[in-house]
């Protein structure tokens, strides 16, 4: 970011010094000569200014939608911002933290599987222990009528 604008900058004023020059070669009044310098600095500094912010716009509202996205819930968002600039560092950190994202929600879910497949287990053998349970209620009251006749 800070690059572009040293460059527009640095544009700006070397385009001031060219019109300024010619500007003095073709006019004799050195206040038109000046005023003109001045219209075309001014139209110059306005074309880089929206060209810069333009970039800069377009990339921002394309990480603005991906985050929306990605704050919905939805982590299948890729995000494709190509700037060497603040904001791409930005995309770049944003698109390591939906990655990450992804990862834990895996994790998760392998978790969960595993608590599912274990409670499952754990249910099966609850059912085992209560049919046993059972002959062993019915074996003992079989013995207790015995032993009472």
């Amino acid at each position: 970011m800070r690059n572009k604008l040293v460059l527009s900058f640095t544009g700006v004023t070397l385009w001031i010094l060219a019109v300024n020059f010619l500007s003095n070669l073709v006019m004799d009044r050195a206040w038109q000569s000046q005023a003109l310098s001045i219209a075309m600095g001014l139209l110059v500094g306005m074309i880089f200014g929206i060209y810069i912010s333009n970039s800069v716009s377009r990339n921002l509202l394309r990480l603005v939608e991906a985050t929306s996205v990605v704050s919905e819930g939805d982590l299948r968002q890729e995000i494709e911002v190509k700037a060497a600039d603040e904001v791409g560092k930005l995309a770049a950190s944003f698109k390591t933290m939906v990655l990450n994202l992804r990862q834990i929600v895996a994790n998760v879910k392998k978790g969960s599987q595993k608590v599912i497949r274990s409670s499952d287990k754990v249910f099966d053998a609850i059912k085992k222990l209560s049919g046993i349970s059972e002959q062993f209620a019915s074996e003992f009251e079989k013995v207790i009528g015995a032993a009472q006749k």
